[in-house]
């Protein structure tokens, strides 16, 4: 999964990511998690690149991807890792 946010890391504007997925025969609802360290710092809104990876039960197919949280459909494009 590909999203902007904070950049990696454990200091001050910094946060770690989780994914959660629930999947179905016809859907793949996925939910981005954040923690970020140090909240109460003022920090410039710079959005990074972050990505996220997760094993499906089962090909994605012609099962429809949505965020959890919107409950909006997600674009879902191959990504080829060398």
């Amino acid at each position: 999964v590909k999203f902007v946010g904070r950049p990696a890391g454990t200091g001050p504007c910094t946060a770690a990511y989780s994914l959660d997925v629930a999947e179905s025969r016809t859907a793949v609802a996925i939910a981005v998690h954040g923690t970020f360290h140090d909240p109460d710092v003022a920090c410039l809104l710079v959005g990074n690149t972050r990505y996220l990876t997760t094993v499906l039960s089962a090909p994605i197919g012609n099962r429809v991807v949505v965020d959890a949280v919107s409950s909006m459909a997600i674009s879902v494009t191959e990504q080829v890792h060398s």
